[in-house]
């Protein structure tokens, strides 16, 4: 049955005023639903109604008091609200794992597949109805539970006054059920009052490297001309987050290495402009032009008001969150790296943050131990990572511990960065854990086994809860990222059963 079809015939209950009027109202609850049934049964025996100035009576009554359940939206809801007494309004999702989290027209939606948005849990997150979000007006599967007082013909003043005495017992008792319990009965089942929630939109991208001319581009065509249509959405998030792959700054000796990166400090405010928030800067390229570069480049993103994560004067800069403003709730945004000695020598322990060094927040140096100290159970903690084996499928035996022992410790999420392809997501600890999203921004890669694709995320959520995940899939145009057809999905979807599976 179909969820357009899903209402409750009302059920009528009669009672005869104990007036000379010869009027009342009918009591039936035969067809009540439960748990409604039981708990009106219980605060409607006959000593309450008697109290009331009611008795039971055959006649017909001059007012109908009904029970009526009804699927709205935000918008229609609470319509008429002089008429009924609201029992409950709760919002109702359609529960699916991510490779199936797709758009569900209503019409194909039946209410056994439904839960209630309060026990979304994972591996579940929500299905877009008609393309519409829990968040928005318009979403469609608002079930409320009324009762309605309906007057037959002229009503007389007794017997409107006797029915506001019996409307003002019955909400009082309901106010009472939604703070406590009563008749046996769980507020939170029968007598919830959602509101409209209000989503937080999270935004990540893979590895950005701004080299090879895709810093000109940026420069000359704004966020749109390099990122394509991930540029709307950075700009919409309310929290946007990247792996910076590269040193801004004009100074500075190269470094001998394979690969260095640098870019026209010109990038920071360019990176401001387009939406993002914060920037993972714990990786491989953050020293491409030593400590003079290092430095240049914490100083001017701080200038542009683009937040650093994984990196810092010392130590516990390094470690320190970023705190993101203006949010719905707390959230926090940790950074750190784990990679060992490259083939050139290079080693990414040399250049990890001390008490008085300035560098990156490295695992092999305490990193995770001072962020396991900062997670706080009242925020949203978020995990930045870079690190893990170039170009492999799957997530390493070091980086799966060290992940776990994170989202034991209290991570909410976590999002790794480095190999240069996307791999699969997995609930780890009943967390979302993104092993990988692959590149974002990094020319010159098509001739890399995969390292020209990866995906984008946005990560929509209430309090806590993921309620929707959209997964972008990108192809790296040159220095320009493109956002290609779902169908590019495949693959990071299989390695995301494969790692379901293996739980």
């Amino acid at each position: 049955m179909h969820v357009r079809h899903f209402v409750i015939v009302p059920v009528f209950l009669c009672i005869l005023l104990s007036c000379n009027v010869d009027t009342g109202i009918c009591v039936d609850y035969t067809d009540f639903p439960e748990p409604e049934k039981s708990f009106f049964t219980a605060i409607l025996d006959n000593k309450t109604l008697s109290n009331l100035g009611f008795k039971l009576s055959n006649k017909a009554p001059a007012v109908i008091v009904s029970f009526d359940q009804r699927l709205t939206s935000w918008q229609g809801s609470e319509l008429n609200s002089d008429s009924v007494i609201y029992l409950s309004r709760i919002c109702m999702v359609y529960p699916a794992e991510i490779w199936d989290s797709k758009n569900i027209p209503i019409n194909d939606v039946s209410p056994h597949d439904l839960i209630p948005l309060h026990d979304l849990a994972p591996p579940f997150v929500a299905c877009r109805i008609n393309g519409l979000d829990i968040s928005d007006i318009r979403y469609p599967l608002v079930i409320e539970k009324r009762i309605r007082f309906e007057y037959k013909g002229t009503p007389k003043k007794q017997e409107i006054k006797k029915t506001d005495a019996l409307k003002e017992y019955l909400e009082k008792k309901i106010e009472e059920a939604r703070n406590t319990s009563a008749g046996g009965i769980s507020a939170n089942t029968v007598f919830r009052r959602e509101e409209r929630p209000v989503l937080c939109r999270i935004a990540a991208g893979g590895d950005v490297m701004l080299g090879r001319g895709a810093e000109s581009i940026f420069l000359s065509e704004g966020a749109e001309g390099i990122l394509g249509g991930t540029a709307k959405l950075v700009k919409e998030a309310d929290l946007s987050l990247i792996n910076l792959e590269g040193v801004i700054s004009g100074r500075g000796e190269a470094a001998k290495k394979t690969y260095i990166f640098r870019f026209d400090p010109r990038v920071a405010p360019a990176l401001k402009n387009a939406g993002f928030d914060a920037v993972l800067f714990a990786n491989n390229h953050i020293f491409d032009y030593g400590l003079t570069g290092f430095l240049d480049s914490l100083m001017h993103l701080e200038k542009a008001g683009v937040g650093i994560v994984g990196a810092g004067r010392d130590i516990h800069a390094a470690a320190s969150p970023f705190v993101a403003d203006g949010l719905l709730f707390p959230v926090k945004v940790f950074g750190i790296a784990n990679y060992g000695r490259e083939r050139t020598g290079w080693d990414g322990l040399d250049y990890a943050a001390d008490e008085k060094t300035p560098g990156m927040l490295h695992a092999g140096k305490r990193g995770a131990e001072l962020i396991k100290k900062q997670l706080d159970k009242n925020s949203l903690n978020i995990i930045i990572f870079h690190g893990g084996i170039e170009y492999s499928d799957q997530p390493d035996k070091a980086t799966r511990a060290l992940y776990t022992d994170l989202v034991k410790s209290g991570a909410d999420l976590v999002i790794g960065t480095h190999p240069h392809v996307e791999q699969g997501f997995e609930w780890v600890e009943g967390k979302p854990v993104f092993w990988s999203l692959g590149d974002y921004v990094f020319d010159e890669m098509d001739d890399t086994p995969g390292g020209d694709k990866g995906i984008f995320i946005v990560l929509h959520y209430s309090g806590k809860t993921l309620v929707h995940l959209d997964v972008y899939p990108l192809f790296m145009n040159g220095p320009r990222t493109e956002i290609m057809p779902d169908e590019q999905l495949a693959r990071f979807y299989k390695l995301t059963r494969e790692l379901a599976k293996r739980e």
